[in-house]
C-alpha cells in the first residue's frame, strides 16, 4: 500500500500526442509538497490527453508509516475491527485450449505445448516472405534486446542501426515527422522475420505469453508483442510502417490529433470487439493480422486485396468513448484473470457495465474501478456487502488503492450469497 497523489479522471489509450503545458493542482498528502512520480501518466476522459509530469521524490519512509498507520486507524474506528489481510486465492482452473495439455491456472510461464501450438498454427498460415513481428518499446525493448541509443549517435539513424544489430534483421520504425513528441527509441518499430522458422517467432510468442501472465500476476505490465503481420510479398516494410502509422491516427470530438495504441494488442482487440469497424478497408493490403488475446487464443484480422490504405481510423472510434474505458478494462480482466480462465465471451460487456456502476459509486481512478469490477464479478456479494459505500469513501479521503481496502476486508463478502444482507437496499445499477 502506498500513499500517492494521482491526477482526477480516466486513462485514455492514446499516445501523448497532444501534450500541452497543464497547471495541475496540488493533491499531496496532507499539507505537503505536491510530488509526482515522473513516470506516472494520468489524464482526464473529457480531454483524451496524456499528461506526463515529472517531480521530486516521494515522501520519506517516516511519512509513509504515518500515512499508512493513520489510514488503518480510520478504518478500525469506521468499521469496528479490521481483519487480517489474506492471502490470494488462486484455484486449479484449467483453461480449455485446442491441441494442447497445460498445468493448473494460474500457470508461471508459458507452457511449452501452448508455444508450440502457437507456432505450428502460424507457421501454417504465414508465408516465408513479408513477415513482420510489431514491437512496442514504449517500456524498453524485449529481454535481450534492450538498446540505449549512444549520445554520440544521430538520431534516429543510431537507435535503428543499434536495433538492427541485436536483432539481426531488418528494421522499419513507425515513427515520422507527425510524432514530434516522440523519439524513435520509444515508438514501435516492425522487424522483419524470415518465415514460420525463424527462431525470433517462437521466442515472440513466448515473450507474448509471458508478458500477459506476469500483467495477470502484479495487475500491470509492458505488453511489447503487439502480433505478427504478413504482407504481399512485393511490399516494402517501410510502406507496411507508414500505414499502421496512419491507421493508429484519429481525431477526437472536439477535433485533436489523437493517436490510438493499437501496437497494444489489448487496444486492437478492445476496438475489435467493442466498435464496429470495417478492419478489411481499413487493413486494405495486409493479409494477415495475428495477436494473442486476454485468454491467449490467437487472433486474427485480414485486410481486403489491393494496394495499401493510408487512412486513420474512423470516427466511430472517438465517438464510442471505448477508449476512455481502456485502461479500467485491463485493470479489470488481468484481476480477474487471476482467478478465471478463460473468460467469457461476453466479458467485455460485463465488465464494462461494472465499471459504469464503480463511477456512479464514487470511484474515478481507472485502478480502482478495474478493482471494484474484477471483484464483483468474482465475488458477487462484493458490491452488496453494507459497509462498501464506507470503504469508497476511506480510500477516496486517503488516495489509497481500492484493492488495499478490499485485501483487508475480503472476508466480510468472500463466498457469501448476493442475499446475505437481506435489510440492504438494492446496490447501484
Amino acid at each position: 500500500m502506498f500513499v500517492r497523489p494521482r491526477v482526477r479522471g480516466g486513462i485514455s489509450e492514446c499516445h501523448r500526442e497532444t501534450l500541452v503545458g497543464f497547471s495541475f493542482p496540488k493533491r499531496g498528502f496532507g499539507s505537503g509538497p505536491n510530488s509526482w512520480n515522473a513516470d506516472d501518466l494520468r489524464a482526464t476522459p473529457s480531454s483524451h490527453e496524456f499528461f506526463a509530469v515529472g517531480g521530486t521524490d516521494f515522501p520519506g519512509p517516516s511519512l509513509f508509516d504515518h500515512c499508512l498507520q493513520t489510514y488503518r486507524t480510520a478504518c478500525s474506528r469506521l468499521f469496528g475491527t479490521r481483519s487480517a489481510r489474506p492471502r490470494s486465492a488462486h484455484p486449479n482452473l484449467t483453461g480449455s485450449m485446442p491441441h494442447m495439455t497445460a498445468s493448473a491456472w494460474p500457470w508461471d510461464s508459458a507452457p511449452p505445448s501452448l508455444v508450440t501450438w502457437l507456432g505450428a498454427r502460424l507457421a501454417d498460415q504465414l508465408d516465408a516472405d513479408a513477415l513482420y513481428l510489431l514491437i512496442d518499446p514504449g517500456q524498453g525493448d524485449p529481454p535481450g534486446i534492450e538498446v540505449e541509443e549512444a549520445p554520440s549517435a544521430i538520431p534516429p539513424n543510431g537507435v535503428l542501426r543499434a536495433r538492427k544489430a541485436a536483432w539481426n534483421r531488418e528494421i522499419h520504425s513507425l515513427h515520422t515527422h507527425t510524432h514530434r513528441r516522440f523519439t524513435v527509441a520509444d515508438f514501435p518499430y516492425l522487424v522483419r522475420l524470415t518465415g514460420g522458422d525463424d527462431p525470433w517467432l517462437a521466442t515472440s510468442i513466448k515473450w507474448a505469453i509471458q508478458e500477459h501472465l506476469q500483467a495477470c500476476a502484479v495487475g500491470a505490465g509492458a505488453y511489447r508483442i503487439g502480433g505478427w503481420l504478413q504482407v504481399d510479398a512485393a511490399r516494402d516494410g517501410g510502406v507496411l510502417a507508414r500505414q499502421l502509422s496512419t491507421l493508429m491516427q484519429y481525431s477526437a470530438p472536439d477535433g485533436a490529433f489523437m493517436q490510438a495504441r493499437l501496437q497494444d494488442r489489448r487496444v486492437l482487440h478492445l476496438l475489435r470487439q467493442g466498435v464496429p469497424l470495417d478492419w478489411a478497408a481499413s487493413l486494405k493490403g495486409i493479409r494477415l493480422w495475428s495477436y494473442l488475446d486476454h485468454n491467449l487464443s490467437l487472433q486474427q484480422l485480414k485486410g481486403a486485396q489491393g494496394e495499401p490504405a493510408l487512412q486513420p481510423l474512423p470516427p466511430a472510434v472517438a465517438q464510442s468513448g471505448l477508449l476512455d474505458w481502456s485502461h479500467a478494462v485491463h485493470a479489470a480482466q488481468t484481476r480477474w484473470l487471476r482467478t478465471t480462465f478463460p473468460l467469457p465471451e461476453n466479458a467485455l460487456t460485463l465488465v464494462l457495465d461494472k465499471l459504469k456502476v464503480a463511477e456512479r459509486r464514487g470511484l474515478r481512478y481507472p485502478t480502482d474501478q478495474g478493482a471494484y469490477a474484477a471483484e464483483t464479478l468474482v465475488q458477487p456479494a462484493f458490491e452488496h456487502w453494507p459497509e462498501l459505500d464506507r470503504l469508497i469513501h476511506v480510500v477516496t479521503i486517503f488516495r489509497q488503492d481500492l484493492s488495499d481496502g478490499m485485501d483487508l476486508f475480503r472476508t466480510a463478502w468472500a463466498g457469501k450469497s448476493r442475499d446475505h444482507w437481506p435489510n440492504l437496499q438494492q446496490s447501484p445499477t
